[in-house]
């Protein structure tokens, strides 16, 4: 049976009891390491650079807001997963969530952000740049990005590195109010056998509204931590 069925993002969610025993059930996860203890009331400091890390999946788009510290920490405060939306729209609402941002603002993600669409002669960051800008002002905006996309295992070495290290340190930290990264934390697996990441089917999705939000979460927060902390 399950056990605490609070919500489906709590871990307790997905502890099942066999036969009076429990059992490791953690086996062919992607993100290893991950507890309570890189969940934390991490909030929006005025004083610190943001760092909005995005992926362009339209349904959901999902992007996160970071701090990073001196000592080499990411704290994810916020995120946005919007479904049935576009760019500008999702661009509007953080500057609704965080309009009185004073300090500088770093822009990157997902590399194919910067291909044009046939129906758009600009990019996604040239959407969000340009918004953002004609807001907080021209020098308070800036894009950091790769020129594409590292491969699938470098996001997930550098993401597992943070979240606790070989020294058994967590450099990764995420407010409880990221419901849809903390679901993937304890959610996202690899395909049985396999180093593939196990992406949910249109039919699973279907039969199970919270599955659209596996994956394109990770991918998002995981952007941003793999452009800043690669392992080399």
């Amino acid at each position: 049976y399950i056990e605490n069925m609070k919500n489906a993002y709590d871990p307790e969610y997905y502890r099942i009891n066999v036969l009076g025993e429990f059992g490791d059930y953690t086996s062919g996860l992607v993100v290893k390491g991950f507890n309570d203890e890189n969940i934390v009331d991490c909030e929006y400091v005025p004083e610190l650079d943001i760092w909005l890390t995005c992926d362009f999946n339209v349904d959901p788009m999902c992007w996160y807001v970071a701090h990073v510290t001196h000592n080499n920490k990411v704290f994810f405060i916020d995120e946005f997963c919007v479904e049935n939306t576009h760019t500008k729209q999702v661009a509007d609402e953080f500057i609704r969530r965080y309009k009185d941002h004073k300090k500088h603002i770093w822009i990157t993600g997902d590399a194919s952000g910067d291909y044009r669409k046939t129906k758009s002669a600009i990019t996604d960051y040239v959407i969000i740049r340009d918004t953002l800008r004609n807001y907080y002002g021209h020098n308070a905006v800036d894009v950091k990005k790769r020129p594409f996309n590292p491969p699938v295992r470098a996001r997930i070495a550098a993401w597992n590195t943070m979240v606790k290290n070989s020294n058994g340190e967590r450099k990764l930290f995420m407010n409880k109010k990221c419901e849809k990264l903390i679901y993937n934390c304890y959610n996202l697996k690899y395909k049985t056998g396999t180093s593939i990441v196990d992406v949910p089917t249109y039919s699973q999705i279907a039969n199970d509204r919270n599955l659209k939000f596996l994956e394109h979460p990770f991918d998002a927060a995981s952007y941003l931590v793999e452009l800043l902390f690669p392992i080399t």
